[in-house]
């Protein structure tokens, strides 16, 4: 039955197209529900369908600025209806990042809670358009729309997709280096901080009850000391792709230590090495850590 009905779906989207090829000067409905001219370019026609994503907020025009600093519209509708590709592509970016960098990165709110209120407000209006074609299920048009509306679930399901792991590998870090992370609420959204602080009182609450509570407390006073911490391994190899040129100091962080503290310090040293832009690159992360955060290097997952 599922053939059969994938057959009478496409016979419909074909009288569709012989009706709209026969009168081309004719308005119809895009999906979304705006009317447009049949001799309304396709860039047209999707630019008015993207202006129903607008949040009418001016947080996300000025994220959305940041992102695309050439754009000198002052409307937000235009400019999610032109650079959606490049916010996807940037949150696309923190998710690899995310998944490639050992330690917690800085949480981007702006990125992220804009990219939240985009897929609250298109489920509404895909929801919102399921309901207005449940009527008009014979209808060829309607068909068309409704076909147009899955499309556009799957397009909300992977952008859900990315949110949700950008969460969880955030989170796995927590979890996995809770003293470690209180130090860097500074990375974290207050979601997460108000996790690490419910999740840290489980921890302590359980270590206490098995542990900690039938030792003398002049042993287990020491367990916060910083080596005693769990901490993430800045050392592993990880693989990065140069942005902007960079001069990469490739010794050790004792090495690098050491050298500091001279008073005679050799500015020809072998261990600096330069890497243009576009150049790709395997090294330990922590070598790496400070072009990482200042933008010039980003890791490939």
């Amino acid at each position: 039955s599922i053939m059969a009905d994938l057959s009478n779906l496409l016979e419909n989207i074909n009288v569709v197209d012989n009706i709209l090829n026969n009168d081309k000067t004719a308005s119809h409905t895009v999906p979304g529900g705006i009317e447009t001219d049949a001799s309304t370019t396709s860039d047209e026609a999707h630019g008015k369908e993207n202006d129903h994503q607008s949040m009418n907020s001016d947080d996300e025009e000025n994220y959305l600025k940041k992102i695309h600093p050439s754009s000198q519209s002052s409307s937000t509708h235009h400019a999610i209806a032109s650079f959606n590709d490049l916010e996807y592509e940037h949150l696309k970016l923190l998710w690899t990042q995310e998944m490639a960098c050992p330690e917690l990165l800085p949480y981007d709110a702006e990125c992220v809670d804009y990219h939240l209120s985009l897929l609250r407000q298109k489920e509404e209006e895909i929801d919102g358009h399921r309901q207005s074609l449940a009527a008009s299920e014979n209808d060829p048009t309607g068909m068309l729309e409704s076909l147009s509306c899955s499309v556009e679930r799957m397009e909300c399901d992977r952008l859900r997709f990315v949110l949700t792991d950008l969460y969880r590998i955030r989170l796995q870090k927590i979890e996995k280096y809770p003293l470690n992370s209180i130090n860097q609420v500074d990375r974290m959204g207050q979601e997460e901080v108000a996790y690490l602080q419910q999740y840290g009182q489980l921890i302590e609450n359980h270590f206490h009850r098995s542990v900690l509570d039938h030792l003398p407390k002049r042993i287990w006073r020491n367990l916060d000391d910083p080596e005693m911490i769990d901490k993430p391994n800045l050392e592993q190899y990880v693989f990065c792709k140069v942005v902007n040129d960079v001069v990469i100091d490739e010794r050790n962080k004792d090495d690098r230590q050491n050298q500091n503290q001279l008073d005679d310090i050799d500015d020809d040293n072998d261990e600096q090495n330069e890497h243009v832009a576009g150049s790709s690159l395997i090294g330990r992360y922590s070598t790496v850590r400070d072009h990482i955060m200042e933008g010039n290097i980003i890791l490939l997952a």
